[in-house]
């Protein structure tokens, strides 16, 4: 089926989003940013704003800015080197575009916050068997690292509250299975790219997720991405998603403090391992999955 043109700058600026996601520190410029999207810079900044609403340079100073917020809760990195990787040539200037943001000093919003979760409200996971996972008795989530291949994911993007995504995540779900895409080994996921409490809601990215198989060709406006190879810690989550909070909040707090281990500077996703509406909301299981950085890497 031919795209539409609409459906045409759709695609190209979402291209584009994912390349401003995986090199987020990296040339970000006009003319770089253009080439991605196979057209000339004259027309992109138009085709941009027109598309996702922000203009160029804004959005990449906003997504730099709350990727820095975010490091600021998750990581002990000297808010020098975020000023620096978030491209602000001294300490000062990145304070002051941080107060005017957030209302506070980066320092004063290192000590004053901790990190909540940003969790989808309620994922449908039809088609998907329960995984054989052994848990802890106790309130903490059993926590592992390991090794994660790389992964392909079809997926449809949500921006916007993460409460009000549950119809883009029925609707990816609706053409996974018309696909014929659900196979014992598929699995179904969330890549949430914003925390609320730093993105404003309307602004918020989570990516509802099926992974597929490499050289999978995306149509009806679903896109695809790769998830990188890695060591990730994962922490499982038993009981309903709502309460995923809790478990975002002793991963990024006790576990990160304790481990001598640093993240890695991408999204957590959350993978479904049964499904919603056969599983009692107590035995819901849920994993919660974070790159780290490799072993001797400088925080």
């Amino acid at each position: 089926m031919k795209q539409t043109p609409f459906e045409s700058n759709r695609r190209r600026m979402l291209r584009v989003q994912l390349f401003i996601e995986e090199h987020l520190h990296g040339d970000l410029s006009l003319e770089k940013l253009a080439e991605v999207a196979h057209l000339s810079p004259y027309h992109f900044h138009r085709v941009f704003k027109a598309t996702i609403g922000e203009g160029v340079a804004e959005y990449v100073r906003r997504v730099r800015l709350e990727a820095a917020a975010i490091a600021l809760r998750a990581t002990s990195h000297p808010v020098t080197d975020l000023a620096l990787t978030a491209g602000y040539g001294s300490h000062e200037a990145f304070t002051r575009a941080f107060q005017r943001r957030f209302g506070v000093s980066p320092s004063v919003f290192r000590k004053g916050h901790g990190f909540r979760s940003h969790a989808p409200s309620s994922p449908d996971s039809s088609g998907l068997k329960s995984g054989d996972v052994t848990m802890t008795t106790d309130a903490q989530p059993q926590v592992r690292t390991g090794q994660r291949p790389e992964t392909t994911v079809a997926f449809l993007r949500h921006t916007g509250p993460y409460g009000e995504a549950r119809p883009t995540f029925e609707k990816m779900m609706g053409w996974a299975f018309l696909k014929g895409l659900f196979q014992p080994d598929t699995q179904i996921l969330c890549i949430g790219h914003d925390d609320p409490e730093v993105t404003a809601p309307e602004k918020c990215r989570l990516d509802c997720c099926v992974t597929v198989d490499v050289g999978f060709t995306p149509e009806d406006g679903v896109d695809v991405q790769t998830l990188p190879a890695g060591e990730y810690v994962i922490a499982t989550h038993r009981g309903p998603y709502a309460n995923l909070a809790e478990t975002y909040t002793w991963l990024y707090g006790t576990w990160l403090a304790t481990s001598g281990r640093n993240l890695a500077d991408r999204p957590p996703f959350e993978i479904y391992l049964n499904n919603p509406e056969e599983t009692p909301e107590e035995d819901l299981l849920t994993e919660v999955c974070v790159l780290l950085q490799p072993v001797g890497v400088p925080s």
